[in-house]
């Protein structure tokens, strides 16, 4: 089962693109090999950034 989720993030391009590039970062020191994830960096960078994002307005 896949659901499709859409949201505008309150945060500009370079927060997500740098999420993302620690996320790479984090992968190469620990060796992970390409391939091994379901998301791709920015998949992910953009996925836990809208999870923080509706965290902090719930509280």
């Amino acid at each position: 089962m896949s659901f499709t989720y859409t949201a505008e993030l309150p945060l500009g391009d370079h927060t997500v693109f740098r999420l993302a590039g620690l996320l790479v970062a984090e992968r190469q020191r620990r060796g992970t090999r390409h391939g091994t994830h379901t998301l791709s960096a920015l998949e992910q960078a953009v996925m836990v950034l809208r999870w923080f994002c509706d965290d902090t307005k719930a509280r």
